[in-house]
């Protein structure tokens, strides 16, 4: 627990760079997602890991791909 309270730690400091509330908890998820993946498949990997729905997949891709981001 003592790692992850660092990580989220770290992780606030992002906050300022996030347009509002909303996308830093979109920020925060992705990123728990990079963070426990076990297998390199991009975005898939994190929304199989957190167990999140596929509607959740096409939001992550088009903010990710809005960002500038490349996966």
């Amino acid at each position: 627990m003592k790692l992850w309270k660092e990580w989220f730690r770290c992780v606030n400091e992002l906050k300022p760079s996030c347009s509002n509330y909303k996308a830093f908890l979109w920020m925060v998820t992705v990123l728990v997602g990079f963070s426990i993946r076990q297998d390199l498949a991009g975005v898939t990997s994190f929304i199989r890991c957190l167990g999140l729905s596929e509607s959740c997949y096409h939001l992550s891709v088009a903010k990710i791909r809005g960002s500038g981001l490349e996966i």
